[in-house]
């Protein structure tokens, strides 16, 4: 491949899903993508890529071309924990296989340093020659700023800047790009789609705002517009390559948020979740190496094939290039772009997601499967009142709703919620999370029951809370009823995830849910087959996932 060899360009977005790209036909009114939908004419689409569920850990994938379990990065980098200098990159494997044969830059967000690994020059300590860009340090996206007030680091020199962000990384790689000795190397990594939701300058797209409501209340126009700004700035940096020598490898680094996430598609399988909405991103290659433009390719691709597919591209071995001991997870796809329907050289894909950062050996806990009730530790009455916790274990996107039973009709009561387990005197009973830290209304119905739904896990386990009820009741001597108190166990995040050509397994190291799906019957993950009995194809299918995965990710 790439001879003579091909210069690499990888474009990549922020927060875009296949649902708002109009050539992946999921939108029926997508934005305005001239720029992306030329790409895909010249090359090819793959449909099946994963990614991580948000940013940081994907973009780790492409910089070593390893899972988020060996490198540590499974989670947004922050101060605790960065990408390993230890890891080889991108640009090292190249150099290391080219004798230094290739210029090298990357421009944009980088988003996997921070003070541990070399601070505002973590981009450069990581083996790029040359950056310009922004999130160099961990920390917020803009450190307070917006699209069109934000920090730029240049090799680790700061300045302010105003210009709209998007523009101002393009006219960098830009300029690069016009003075760097070919061959080359450069990722172009964009904000874009990220928020904070705006209105991009009027000349970049042709979305009508003037009917929209504030961004932070009716985001979605706003989003369209920005996807437009992007693919207009797309295209200008398309216009400054040589196309017949360059190979442009375009990808985004996770799902669309939740905020702009539009129906049929459901916010909570969108970004930060293992469902295909989180994690099947777009992807589309086109170069000297595509044989049939404009054609489309099924087989199971990993964000970490970036990097063999780019060792290949720029003539690297990655056998004598890379140096011994190190777990590669990449495959190179370069037999796609000639031809896309070659049989999958994968059979399976994997993704997870896992918090804190940091290398992690795995084994999974045993499945919950169904309803999981979070455990009764007693101390109930006076009275007939109860309390149940029960859906989801909580963990990642699960599920529970707080539910009370047995108290008098209409009956006011009051939740008490705290981190403490301090069985205390009460009002003739025993208060486990005393002094609560949260005391809440809810009013029985004519059956003595409410329910306060929809608990969910914060990121940050693993936690526990206590919670139990009082509730008036004029039958008890103190005019109080007290249901059993429940312990709420917020799971610490590390879910797995791993699919074939039909079939996907989402998985829990710490006693979480498993959930198991047909996706060509299921495409939107809605009938998770395990609480049912699975027929002879599906147990099959099933136990091979929990083999390949087990296999994978354990000692």
């Amino acid at each position: 491949a790439g001879d003579p060899p091909s210069n690499v360009l990888i474009i990549l977005a922020d927060d875009l899903g296949q649902d708002w790209l109009g050539v992946y036909g999921l939108s029926a009114s997508p934005p305005l993508t001239p720029n992306i939908d030329a790409l895909a004419a010249d090359g090819v689409r793959f449909n099946n890529v994963w990614s991580y569920p948000m940013c940081s850990p994907t973009r780790a994938t492409v910089q070593t071309g390893r899972y988020g379990f060996r490198s540590g990065v499974g989670h947004i980098i922050q101060q605790d924990y960065g990408l390993p200098q230890t890891e080889v990159t991108l640009p090292e494997i190249v150099d290391i296989g080219t004798s230094g044969g290739y210029d090298d830059a990357f421009f944009g967000k980088w988003h996997l340093g921070n003070d541990l690994v070399g601070g505002l020059l973590s981009p450069n300590f990581a083996g790029w020659s040359h950056f310009a860009g922004n999130s160099a340090s961990a920390g917020s996206l803009f450190a307070g700023g917006d699209y069109f007030n934000w920090n730029k680091v240049t090799n680790g020199f700061v300045t302010a800047e105003t210009e709209y962000v998007t523009t101002v990384t393009i006219d960098d790689a830009l300029a690069w790009i016009g003075q760097a000795t070919e061959p080359w190397l450069t990722v172009v990594s964009l904000l874009s789609v990220h928020s904070p939701f705006h209105a991009p300058p009027a000349s970049l797209h042709s979305v009508d705002l003037s009917g929209a409501g504030p961004p932070e209340t009716d985001p979605v126009p706003y989003f369209g517009a920005m996807i437009e700004a992007m693919d207009t700035e797309i295209g200008r940096l398309l216009a400054g390559i040589d196309e017949e020598t360059t190979t442009v490898i375009f990808l985004t680094d996770n799902g669309t948020s939740i905020e702009v996430t539009v129906p049929p598609f459901d916010p909570v399988h969108a970004k930060n979740s293992l469902y295909e909405g989180g994690v099947n991103v777009p992807f589309i290659v086109s170069g000297p190496d595509v044989t049939m433009p404009g054609s489309t390719c099924d087989a199971l691709i990993n964000t970490t094939d970036v990097f063999a597919t780019v060792a290949e591209l720029t003539g690297v071995d990655l056998e004598t290039a890379l140096p011994g001991g190190i777990d590669l997870d990449s495959v190179s796809i370069v037999p796609y772009l000639v031809d896309p329907a070659t049989p999958s050289i994968r059979s399976t894909i994997f993704t997870e997601h896992f918090f804190p950062n940091g290398p992690t050996t795995d084994t999974l806990a045993p499945p919950i499967i169904g309803t999981y009730c979070q455990p009764d530790v007693g101390f109930g009455g006076p009275g007939n009142a109860v309390l149940e916790v029960c859906g989801d274990p909580l963990v990642d996107h699960g599920f529970a709703d707080l539910k009370l039973s047995g108290a008098p009709p209409f009956a006011p009561s009051f939740a008490a919620i705290g981190p403490g387990f301090n069985p205390s005197p009460v009002l003739g009973a025993t208060m486990v999370p005393f002094p609560p830290a949260l005391v809440f209304p809810i009013v029985a119905d004519g059956a003595g029951e409410a329910v306060f739904p929809n608990i969910t896990s914060p990121v940050g386990g693993p936690y526990d809370l206590y919670a139990q009820m009082a509730v008036i009741d004029a039958s008890t001597k103190t005019g109080f009823a007290f249901t059993n108190a429940v312990r709420v166990e917020f799971l610490p995040w590390n879910l797995k995830a791993i699919r074939g050509e039909r079939y996907k397994l989402i998985a829990d190291t710490y006693g979480g849910f498993y959930r198991f799906f047909d996706l060509e019957a299921d495409p939107f993950e809605v009938n998770d087959l395990l609480p049912g009995s699975l027929s002879p194809t599906e147990q099959t299918e099933y136990d091979a996932l929990l083999q390949t995965l087990s296999t994978l990710i354990g000692p």
